[in-house]
């Protein structure tokens, strides 16, 4: 994810950003564009640390093995365009958002932005995948609420946890039982 540019820190409030998300989504209609812009059935939201496991293995699969349509930020926003309205319009033309959770990511106030404004379209539209060990403590107070409650998909170097992993990640993307709560977020994960 991009840093720096944006005035202020992402809040930590889901009422704030709920409000923010609200008003690109109003001043978009407003402006009765074409929509234009990405459409996909996933946005997902990573720090820049992580773009090669993204780009190489996550949506490498997505698009290339299941067809699924994917919206990266490097990839897929438009230069010059104001990010946090392109962030609200990948997050509303996506039927889902999938949150690649690691230590970068957490400490990422573009990423806890994104974080705000998927979970303000709606719970059940976020997919947290956990790519390494990230302790718990240490995520915003909104992403540990949430991991608590719903759950996440661990990411994991062995190849039959793999092939578990994508079963979850498919069938979270696609309405299949939308549970994703794996484990109690406390105990070691199952993969």
């Amino acid at each position: 994810m991009q840093q720096g540019g944006w005035h202020g820190e992402a809040s930590s409030h889901l009422s704030g950003n709920t409000c923010r998300y609200r008003l690109y989504v109003f001043r978009r209609k407003l402006r009765k564009r074409n929509d234009n812009g990405p459409c996909g059935h996933v946005y997902i939201s990573y720090d820049a640390e992580n773009f090669d496991w993204v780009r190489t293995v996550l949506v490498e699969r997505l698009e290339n093995h299941h067809g699924l349509d994917t919206i990266i930020d490097q990839r897929d926003f438009i230069g010059g365009a104001a990010l946090t309205e392109a962030i609200v319009e990948a997050v509303d033309n996506s039927r889902k958002t999938i949150l690649v959770v690691s230590t970068a990511y957490i400490q990422n106030s573009w990423c806890e932005l994104e974080l705000q404004m998927s979970l303000a379209r709606g719970y059940h539209t976020v997919i947290p995948v956990m790519l390494g060990t990230v302790p718990i403590a240490d995520m915003s107070r909104t992403l540990r609420k949430y991991i608590t409650v719903r759950g996440y998909i661990k990411w994991t170097e062995q190849e039959r946890g793999q092939q578990l992993f994508w079963k979850l990640l498919i069938d979270a993307i696609m309405d299949k039982e939308n549970n994703i709560d794996l484990h109690d977020a406390n105990q070691e994960p199952l993969l």
